[in-house]
């Protein structure tokens, strides 16, 4: 089977999330907030890879394919987004995964789980997943028939933490991770309604028409100004600023140990949470060298020059990111 694989704009989000919360200078008060919804999005995120991980470990029918964190267009230049499709000559499989332990209950009016302890009490609560990927299945059958193609989906919510569910109506289509692999090789074996031609056709419009979600420069998206952010390079160890004592050499004073040149990060840092432009003169600033030096070290990156002269800048595309 052959995947289509990029980097998840939700590992990019990661990524943001994770330099923000390691640069606040002191107690900000988006810091609880932004590592609960780090936590949250790093569990979504392993539930999904489960998903994919059962999906790579079956031995899908010639031209099937696997899509990660797709979004596709609705009318008026909105999008939907799915965790998980798979597409084989029998049809197609959306999946939504849940990565959520403990004890489940799914109520239908209004359509909501919540996570409760022994007694009843409400830990937790958020909308109903198979309300969500009725949303997406919905979704889904419009962009495929506005598309030209002839061909209705399919849908499963997949459980990936293996919880105690109190109560589900039957015909939920929600399964735990461990029956996955034997519903899609049932699934493959069925008769087919995607010619081999049709299912390349299609592949390559959902790979023409998918859009990520860039919410970037992150900081400001989640309402965090950039002097609130220690700018400075960090020791990876211990988040304290690294010291240059000499032209070539970067140390940390906490660890008291030597680093490797710390450019990428930095700058990875920066484009993903504050800016994705950057000039030679910010460069030189950030790692105490001269511009000849600075543009050596945005060199590796590929960036977009904008503008001429000494004002000029240079420019992170982010969906290069993704490749």
């Amino acid at each position: 089977m052959a995947a289509v694989k990029v980097k998840s704009s939700a590992l990019l989000i990661v990524d943001a999330l994770e330099s923000i919360i390691e640069r606040f200078r002191g107690n900000h008060e988006k810091r609880q907030e932004l590592e609960q919804q780090l936590y949250n999005r790093k569990s979504g995120i392993a539930g999904e890879q489960k998903v994919l991980d059962a999906l790579y470990s079956i031995q899908l029918p010639r031209g099937s394919r696997v899509f990660w964190d797709i979004s596709l267009p609705l009318p008026g230049g909105s999008f939907f987004q799915v965790d998980v499709i798979l597409i084989m000559p029998s049809g197609i499989l959306l999946l939504e995964s849940k990565n959520i332990g403990g004890r489940l209950r799914f109520y239908s009016k209004p359509s909501e789980l919540h996570k409760v302890d022994e007694n009843g009490t409400i830990l937790l609560a958020m909308d109903c997943p198979f309300a969500q990927l009725q949303d997406q299945k919905d979704n889904m059958d419009w962009w495929l028939a506005n598309n030209g193609f002839r061909v209705k989906t399919g849908g499963l919510v997949v459980l990936t933490a293996n919880p105690t569910i109190e109560a589900i109506s039957r015909n939920s289509n929600i399964i735990r991770l461990r029956e996955l692999r034997s519903i899609v090789r049932r699934m493959a074996e069925q008769p087919h309604v995607l010619s081999a031609e049709l299912l390349k056709t299609l592949t390559t419009a959902i790979q023409l028409q998918q859009r990520p979600y860039l919410p970037f420069p992150y900081a400001h998206h989640v309402g965090v100004e950039p002097e609130h952010l220690e700018w400075r390079p960090l020791c990876e160890l211990c988040l304290c600023p690294l010291d240059k004592p000499t032209s070539r050499s970067w140390f940390c004073p906490n660890c008291r140990m030597s680093h490797v040149p710390p450019y990428k990060k930095t700058l990875l840092d920066r484009f993903l949470t504050t800016s994705n432009q950057i000039t030679t003169a910010e460069c030189s600033r950030l790692f105490k060298c001269n511009e000849r030096t600075a543009l050596r070290i945005l060199e590796p990156f590929n960036l977009t020059r904008i503008g001429n002269g000494p004002s000029s800048a240079y420019q992170m595309e982010y969906l290069q990111l993704l490749e």
